[in-house]
């Protein structure tokens, strides 16, 4: 059964693309090289990124913090949850079904920790 919370927190996505932006200028990096790394994104991807219009995918992701030298959590800006009526999702760690070596369970076990710290502060229902 999952939980029940009253609030989810999100990512604050014009923050997490200019902490993205000042990442990448602290290593030397432009827009160019951040889509290179990932595979040929498009500059216009890159961009949008940079511009809080979109976030980079789970995948481009754990690149971009391979290729900057940090973590994801580094990369992300996660706002406080905000009240809504909606069912929770399990954000935990067990990985039931999944299988060592799995990218959704190295995923979960690391942003899971993260979303985790938000959603202490809702009430479960």
């Amino acid at each position: 059964m999952y939980p029940v919370y009253d609030c989810y927190p999100t990512i604050d996505m014009e923050a997490t693309g200019r902490n993205l932006w000042q990442l990448a200028r602290s290593e030397g990096r432009s827009a160019r090289d951040l889509g290179e790394a990932v595979g040929g994104v498009t500059n216009q991807a890159v961009y949008k990124w940079l511009n809080g219009r979109t976030v980079p995918t789970v995948d481009n992701l754990v690149i971009l913090a391979d290729y900057l030298q940090v973590s994801i959590e580094d990369i992300l800006v996660i706002r406080p949850g905000s009240r809504r009526g909606n069912q929770g999702a399990d954000y935990g760690e067990s990985g039931a079904g999944l299988k060592a070596g799995d990218p959704l369970l190295f995923f979960r076990s690391v942003v899971g920790r993260f979303v985790k710290a938000f959603l202490r502060q809702c009430t479960v229902g």
